[in-house]
C-alpha cells in the first residue's frame, strides 16, 4: 500500500479511533448485559446487532474514504499533469514558429525535440528526435562542441563545409523542468546576417561620427589659424596668445590624428606577417603593459604567427580585462595546446557582459564605454581568423569573462 499523505492520514486515523471507541463501548455493553442479573436473550440479541451494525458501517466509511480519497488524488493529479502536458505543447509552438535553431534535451542527453531550423542544421532534414545531442555536436565544428559543453552562453565564429566564409553564433541554455524532471533548451541562433545586416547600420553611424569628429577638431583649428593671421601682422604684444593658439592646434591635429588612425587601423589590416616566435619572446612585449598573472607553463613549441598582430590581440584583451573592474590579481592569461593548435584565453572577475551585449559586441564601433571606439574586440577578431583561428566570448563562473582565441597549428 503506498504511502498516505497527511490529510489522508488524519482521516483514517480519526475514523479508526472512532470505530475502536463505539466496538469498545458496545462490547462493554454487552459483557455488562451477558453479566447483569436476568439479561435476557432478546437484550443480548440487541446489543449485539448493534455492535454488528456500528462495525459494518465503519468498514464501509473506510472503504468508502479510500475510494474518494483516490478519487479525490486522480483529479487533483490530472490538472497538474495537464497543466504539464499544455506547457509543453505550447513550448513547441513557439519554438516551431522560431526562425532559430532550438532543440530540448532531457537528463539523458537525447533530443526530445527539435524544431524546424534544427532539423534542417543538424539533420539536413531528417528527424534527429533520440538522437544524442553529443553526437550531433560532434559531427559539427569543434567550436560548436566546445560552446555545448561549456556552462554558460557563448558567442563563437567557425568554419562550415557549405559556407564561403566563418560564421557567427550565440548559443544559449535554459534548464527547466517537466514533470521533476530535468531538461535543457538550447538555442543556436546564426548571427552572421544579422550582423552583417548591423554593420551597414553601424558603417553610417561611423560616418557620422566621423564627420562630427573631424568638424569638431577642424573648427578651432580653422578659427585659430585665422587669429593666428591676424597676430602675425601685429606681432606685438601677442606673443604669448599666439604660443596657445598654435599649441591648440598642435593637440587637436594631434587628437584628429589618433581618432582616425583607430579607424585605419581597422579598415586597413594587413595581412599577417608570420614568423616562427616563442611564446616567452612574444609575450616579453605584452608584459609591463597591463597586469596578469600567467596561468600553468608556457609551451615548448613556438608559434608560427605575426608577433605585432599577436600581441595587439593580447593588449585589447589585457586593456579589456582591466578596464571592466576587475582586480589585477583576478585577470590571468593562459597558453595552452588545444585541438592540435593553441589556445590563449584572458580571463576576469569584472562586471562582464550582458547577453545582449555578448551578441553585439564584435560589431565595429559597438561600444558600451562612454570613451570606446568600439573597434578593440572587432579587431581581435579579424586578426584571429586572419591567421585561420578562431575567437569565443563567455560569462565566467563565479563573475567576468573569459575571451578565448584558438590559433591552427602553423597559424
Amino acid at each position: 500500500m503506498s504511502s498516505m499523505t497527511g490529510p489522508r492520514r488524519s482521516l483514517v486515523s480519526t475514523l479508526l479511533v472512532s470505530a475502536a471507541a463505539g466496538v469498545a463501548t458496545l462490547a462493554a455493553l454487552f459483557v455488562c448485559a451477558g453479566l447483569a442479573p436476568g439479561a435476557s436473550t432478546t437484550t443480548l440479541a440487541v446489543v449485539g446487532g448493534l455492535a454488528a451494525t456500528l462495525v459494518v458501517f465503519v468498514l464501509d466509511r473506510l472503504v468508502a474514504t479510500r475510494l474518494v480519497w483516490n478519487g479525490v488524488s486522480a483529479v487533483s493529479d490530472g490538472p497538474l499533469g495537464l497543466a504539464e502536458g499544455d506547457y509543453g505543447v505550447r513550448l513547441e509552438r513557439v519554438l516551431a514558429a522560431s526562425a532559430a535553431i532550438a532543440v530540448i534535451v532531457n537528463e539523458a542527453g537525447h533530443v526530445i525535440h527539435a524544431n524546424p531550423p534544427a532539423v534542417a542544421f543538424f539533420g539536413a532534414g531528417k528527424r534527429i528526435d533520440g538522437s544524442l545531442l553529443t553526437e550531433l555536436m560532434a559531427a559539427g565544428p569543434p567550436e560548436l562542441r566546445d560552446a555545448a559543453s561549456a556552462a554558460h552562453d557563448v558567442l563563437f565564429t567557425c568554419e562550415r563545409g557549405d559556407a564561403d566564409e566563418p560564421e557567427t553564433f550565440h548559443l544559449a541554455k535554459h534548464p527547466f523542468e517537466i514533470s521533476t524532471r530535468r531538461h535543457t533548451l538550447f538555442i543556436l541562433r546564426p548571427l552572421t546576417k544579422e550582423l552583417a545586416r548591423k554593420e551597414v547600420e553601424t558603417w553610417k553611424k561611423a560616418i557620422r561620427v566621423l564627420s562630427h569628429e573631424v568638424d569638431n577638431s577642424l573648427a578651432p583649428i580653422t578659427s585659430l589659424i585665422h587669429s593666428a593671421r591676424l597676430m602675425l601682422a601685429n606681432p606685438a604684444g601677442f606673443q604669448q596668445r599666439l604660443g596657445a593658439a598654435l599649441d591648440t592646434i598642435e593637440e587637436r591635429a594631434t587628437h584628429l590624428k589618433t581618432f582616425l588612425d583607430g579607424y585605419a587601423s581597422f579598415a586597413r589590416l594587413p595581412l599577417p606577417a608570420k614568423r616562427t616566435v616563442a611564446w616567452k619572446e612574444l609575450l616579453g612585449g605584452v608584459e609591463g603593459l597591463y597586469r596578469f598573472k600567467l596561468e600553468g607553463t608556457l609551451p615548448d613549441a613556438p608559434v608560427h604567427a605575426d608577433p605585432g598582430q599577436v600581441q595587439q590581440v593580447l593588449i585589447n584583451l589585457l586593456k579589456n580585462a582591466a578596464e571592466s573592474g576587475s582586480l589585477p590579481d583576478d585577470i590571468t592569461l593562459t597558453v595552452a595546446g588545444e585541438r592540435g593548435g593553441v589556445e590563449v584565453m584572458v580571463r576576469d572577475r569584472g562586471k562582464g557582459m550582458a547577453p545582449d551585449v555578448l551578441r553585439s559586441v564584435l560589431l565595429p564601433f559597438y561600444s558600451t564605454k562612454k570613451s570606446g571606439s568600439g573597434l578593440g574586440l572587432p579587431l581581435c577578431r579579424e586578426i584571429v581568423e586572419a591567421h585561420g583561428g578562431r575567437l569565443a566570448l563567455h560569462p565566467r563562473d563565479g563573475g567576468g569573462l573569459v575571451v578565448s582565441c584558438w590559433l591552427p597549428p602553423g597559424a
